[in-house]
């Protein structure tokens, strides 16, 4: 049955059911970065391997896939993309529990980055179009809580699975589990209107990719933020894989109690800061545009003091307040 795009209500558990799939997103996305240690031991790899799994595998074709999808997302139906996405996403994830080798888990993290290719930009379209301009700072600010505590989640939930039983069944369960989510995801998300709480919306078909890269062409600030959203992101990803390693190998952490430490960093942080940054980009984006763009750039830089001491200090309690100062500051860009 269709639902009324524009009931509050509605919007809160389109909102609420999105947050879901992308905390899944992020779940399947990190949790390699906890399982990485037991993972090394039981199939004999090197850091080279850790890294190639962990980087390249995934974002090799989730980079590549990322324009083409959002381009279907602009002419079709996008909560079957994200249906689809999900559902590839988790049983590749699912998949990686079965590896026996280097080789097979890469081509199945490769088969992870295929699926999550398809599971953001059909969301940012749908909230757009679920959420008046005045609100999509705070909305899409809701929508990243998906970020930490997915990352969170699998952190610890992968750190208690691996540590408990055996690091294939976390695998198994978060890719068995998004499986599960996605049939409720289609059946209890509408399609709304494109554009239906903007002004002079057009009806017409969407323009050529064509089109829009000459008219970027002429945006140096497009560019300019891409350049910084690149940055962050190889920053970001870099410590979500490798810091658990990093607890592990440095402060002599068990699988189990590094999880705990880390995933507390990546919640508490990361809300807050996911948070902060919507708010206070709401609130002086609507006097002054370029806030959206001057309040990311001063959390980034916000970060640098908190990384460099926190990674580069001996005690554990100095590396966690710097750690979750740097995800605060980090995410409220």
């Amino acid at each position: 049955m269709r639902q009324d795009t524009t009931s509050p209500t509605y919007r809160a558990y389109v909102m609420f059911i999105l947050v879901v799939v992308y905390t899944f997103n992020f779940i399947d996305r990190q949790i390699i970065g906890i399982l990485a240690v037991p993972i090394k031991a039981d199939l004999a790899l090197t850091d080279t391997q850790l890294g190639m799994m962990g980087g390249l595998a995934f974002a090799l074709f989730y980079t590549a896939l990322g324009i083409p999808i959002a381009m279907l997302a602009d002419r079709s139906n996008r909560t079957w993309i994200m249906t689809i996405a999900l559902i590839v996403w988790s049983a590749m994830t699912a998949l990686c529990g079965t590896v026996q080798n280097f080789w097979q888990l890469f081509l199945a993290r490769l088969g992870v980055g295929v699926g999550e290719a398809g599971g953001v930009a059909p969301a940012y379209s749908l909230i757009s179009d679920y959420f008046p301009p005045q609100q999509r700072a705070r909305a899409l600010s809701i929508y990243s809580f998906g970020i930490p505590i997915g990352s969170a989640l699998g952190i610890v939930f992968g750190g208690v699975i691996a540590s408990k039983v055996d690091w294939r069944y976390a695998f198994y369960a978060v890719g068995i589990a998004g499986i599960v989510i996605a049939p409720i995801f289609k059946l209890t998300v509408t399609e709304p209107k494109r554009g239906q709480f903007d002004a002079n919306h057009s009806t017409d078909a969407s323009p050529s990719l064509g089109t829009i890269v000459r008219k970027l062409a002429h945006k140096p600030s497009f560019w300019i933020m891409s350049f910084g959203a690149a940055c962050s992101s190889m920053m970001g990803y870099g410590l979500f894989f490798w810091l658990p390693s990093f607890f592990v190998r440095s402060f002599a952490l068990s699988l189990l109690n590094a999880s705990l430490f880390y995933g507390a960093i990546l919640l508490i942080g990361g809300l807050a800061g996911i948070w902060l940054g919507g708010s206070l980009a709401d609130r002086f984006g609507a006097d002054r545009r370029g806030a959206y763009v001057v309040i990311p750039a001063i959390a980034f830089v916000a970060t640098v003091p908190f990384y460099v001491v926190g990674i580069l200090s001996p005690n554990l309690t100095t590396t966690f307040s710097r750690c979750w100062f740097r995800r605060l500051w980090g995410l409220s860009g």
